[in-house]
């Protein structure tokens, strides 16, 4: 992936003392420069050189034999050097480095679902072809989840949904695949970089700097206001709109909280580095507390990390707070290629993932699914009619009499070379999509036999190439003597649009039309959680990563205990770690009679005291016919005194609006253990 700028670079400090790694079949970054050639050309160089030393490192460690085999099949015909950079059949035929033998009762080649939509025109009328293949990789899932055997480590076990991963050239219809899978009740998450500006958190942390800059030099303008007005309405403040609307009319800033909160730090501004204000304002405002208001806290984290390393950096090339805060805004202003992005490790997460083949190269998944096959692959820039190229240099249109302007000789001898390059590179492309799989490759597309003889189809044959289905259908013959093509029946699927609106086949049923209709303002939640106090320090950093696994945790017990059926739990879409924290809650003495009562998960109530608004959830409100339990999970610690006060404010509540007893218990989610309140 090398390009020619970059190679120079690496010549002119080499000292003939260099090391390369690479592999030219996953040459794929075309539209960054990457010229191949560079490579294979050192390549070819050493393999004859005595001076120099070629290591050829031809075993497949990640993926089982039968696949291996397989890919080789599908590129032994179609890529040679001319097209696609290397000889494949004679110089790059994968071997397989893993020695486990095959499953017994499953089948682990390529399989190819191949449908034809003519025969069943009614069943799938009005549906598009992602459509029709996401609902039939979804109905693919549900029958082999729990059933397939896949090995992880040395051994084997049945499937779970973070095993398998779709994968896609490009990621128009990543939202589509996703609802299917959502409608079947398929946990699914899309596998795309997350952009540093696209975050409440940096919004606030940006006001606070704005802030303390503006109150340092008695600047009240209308970037003030803006800044105070985000800040006090953001999770970390949380003033109500009204009271916010009586400060900003009557221009009391000087009178507030918040206003008195920062105004001892603004004056210290001049005499702190960035990163000890940056401390104090996680300090100041129980960032790790909150943050948890807002859900994502890994990502979260992530972004504090980056700010706080940055906060340090840029100490050291005398930046101050308000350059600082002018680096924060330039977060949300610069033009959305230059935002910072980073990924996150879903890896645990049992759910299906779907991702594009670029985002995948590195990467590893038991059972893939390839479908959009026969989308056209975009070949706009010859389309161009200006076109600079480092070898023909800027190619113009000639003016032709009485025709006007016309592609020149050399835009056609530039279209043909540019077009046997971009197949060469789709062709890679393919191959480190398919690489990607450790147990499974299946295929959902419509091919027709457009088979093509010789020992490599011919040039002007793949020259046409415009589509990975045009590759597999010249090599049709070859796939269905190998056994992978399998012809599906469109009839055996049922297509809705329900999945649009993500509508559950059974949502009507669900529905308790008898059951008490209470209209709610929308609010942030507050989840009272156990936190350990950490802040920033010189010599701390960041809390640590065993304190953002026990947030995680329970987070994710949350979610579980709030989706979870409890009288029918399906243990098989909940992570294996959980599980038997799970079950031990619906064990419990608390859950002993649940199937008797009746379950409301994430109640949400508002009522007026004493000329105050009381707003509050309850994690689970278990209605039984003499008496309410109300249960609050929390993640670890259930001894807080404070506690005790909050669950007494829902009993006070819960006794207004019925006859019954109210009984509180907190219940520990990582300790399964509870106590009476």
């Amino acid at each position: 992936d090398t390009n020619d700028l970059q190679d120079e670079f690496i010549k002119a400090i080499s000292h003939d003392n260099v090391y390369m790694v690479g592999d030219v079949k996953q040459s794929i970054y075309r539209f960054r420069n990457a010229n191949p050639s560079l490579f294979m050309e050192k390549y070819e160089k050493y393999a004859k050189d005595e001076n120099d030393e070629l290591i050829e490192l031809p075993d497949n460690f990640r993926s089982r034999k039968e696949i291996i085999e397989d890919i080789n099949v599908v590129f032994d015909r179609i890529m040679d050097e001319k097209i696609g950079g290397a000889d494949y059949k004679k110089a790059h035929h994968m071997k397989n480095g893993r020695k486990d033998a095959a499953y017994f009762g499953q089948n682990a080649h390529l399989e190819i679902y191949n449908y034809d939509r003519k025969e069943d025109k009614e069943g799938n009328k009005g549906f598009s072809k992602h459509e029709i293949e996401a609902f039939v990789i979804a109905k693919d899932i549900k029958e082999k989840i729990s059933r397939f055997m896949v090995l992880d480590g040395k051994e084997l076990r049945p499937c779970q949904y973070k095993d398998f991963c779709i994968i896609v050239d490009r990621g128009n219809n990543f939202d589509l695949y996703k609802q299917v899978l959502t409608y079947f009740d398929i946990p699914a998450i899309v596998e795309t970089d997350e952009k540093m500006s696209d975050s409440d958190l940096i919004y606030a942390l940006k006001a606070v700097f704005v802030l303390l800059n503006k109150i340092k030099d008695e600047n009240f303008d209308d970037d003030f206001v803006s800044a105070f007005v985000s800040l006090s309405r953001s999770f970390l403040v949380e003033e109500k709109d009204d009271v916010l609307y009586d400060i900003v009319k009557n221009k009391t800033f000087d009178k507030t909280s918040l206003y008195e909160k920062l105004e001892p730090l603004s004056r210290k501004a001049d005499e702190l580095s960035i990163a000890q204000i940056f401390d104090q304002v996680i300090d100041l405002f129980d960032v790790y507390d909150k943050i948890l208001r807002i859900g994502d806290v890994r990502e979260n984290f992530i972004k504090i990390d980056y700010l706080y390393q940055l906060s340090h950096s840029l100490n050291a090339s005398g930046f101050d707070c308000s350059s600082f805060g002018e680096y924060l805004d330039s977060l949300f202003n610069q033009n959305e290629d230059r935002d910072i992005t980073y990924g996150i490790d879903q890896s645990l997460v049992n759910a299906v993932k779907i991702i594009n083949i670029h985002k995948s190269k590195g990467l590893q998944y038991k059972i893939c699914y390839y479908p959009a096959l026969d989308v056209n692959f975009n070949q706009k820039n010859i389309q161009d009619r200006f076109i600079f190229d480092k070898r023909e240099g800027v190619i113009t249109p000639v003016n032709v009499e009485n025709r006007g302007l016309r592609d020149s000789l050399r835009k056609a001898l530039y279209a043909r070379s540019y077009l046997e390059k971009d197949i060469g590179e789709r062709m890679r492309l393919l191959y480190v999509a398919l690489t990607r799989a450790q147990e499974k490759i299946i295929m959902v597309t419509s091919l027709k036999d457009e088979s093509q003889d010789g020992e490599i189809v011919e040039d002007n044959v793949r020259e046409k190439y415009r589509c990975f289905a045009d590759m597999l259908e010249s090599v049709y013959c070859d796939l269905q003597d190998a056994g992978f093509i399998r012809p599906i029946d469109l009839k055996n699927y049922v297509f809705t649009k329900d999945y649009r609106s993500l509508k559950a086949k059974d949502l009507e049923k669900a529905i308790d039309h008898d059951a008490i209709r209470i209209v709610t303002k929308k609010q942030e939640r507050i989840l009272p959680v156990d936190m350990e106090s950490s802040h920033f320090s010189k010599n701390a950093g960041l809390i640590d990563e065993k304190m953002i696994q026990k947030m995680e945790a329970g987070s994710m017990l949350h979610y579980y205990l709030e989706t979870l059926d409890f009288i029918n739990p399906d243990y098989t879409v909940i992570e294996r770690r959980y599980v038997s924290l799970i079950k031990a809650f619906l064990e419990s003495d608390l859950m002993a009679k649940a199937s008797q009562a009746k379950a409301y998960k994430e109640y949400e109530f508002i009522y007026e005291e004493d000329n105050e608004m009381k707003h509050g959830f309850i994690d689970l409100l278990m209605e039984y016919e003499d008496h309410f339990d109300i249960i609050d999970y929390k993640t670890k610690n259930i001894d807080d005194e404070h506690y005790d006060e909050q669950l007494n404010g829902y009993r006070v509540y819960i006794e207004k609006i019925s006859d019954k007893k109210v009984n509180c218990y907190l219940y520990s989610l990582l300790d399964s253990k509870y106590r009476e309140v």
